[in-house]
């Protein structure tokens, strides 16, 4: 696995971004968790029950850290508090690591 620090490069940059599917019943997902990476433009979808931070941490460490890693950026369109809360459960459930988000020099964008 590569990741090297600016964006345009190996897993570098990605968004995080929830579509909201409660006008479209279909069992007790309701939310769906899609993530993207920016240079290889290929995406994460995970199906949620809930759009807590909490939830979207535990789906976005299972789908996404676990199979290539944490991305130097992590963007989304639901504001810097939203990822800002996912960052935050990822440490406290990974706990110490050498994650690039991991430090106070961490980058949170909207």
């Amino acid at each position: 696995m590569i990741m090297i620090d600016s964006c345009g490069t190996v897993h570098s940059c990605g968004q995080v971004d929830l579509v909201d599917m409660q006008s479209m019943p279909g069992g007790h997902h309701r939310f769906i968790m899609n993530y993207q990476d920016h240079l290889k433009e290929f995406c994460f979808i995970e199906p949620l029950t809930s759009k807590r931070a909490a939830d979207v941490a535990n789906n976005f460490l299972n789908s996404v850290f676990l199979v290539i890693g944490a991305p130097h950026v992590l963007q989304s369109g639901n504001g810097c508090e939203f990822t800002a809360a996912i960052l935050l459960k990822c440490t406290a459930l990974v706990g110490t690591c050498d994650c690039p988000w991991a430090t106070k020099t961490s980058t949170i964008t909207r």
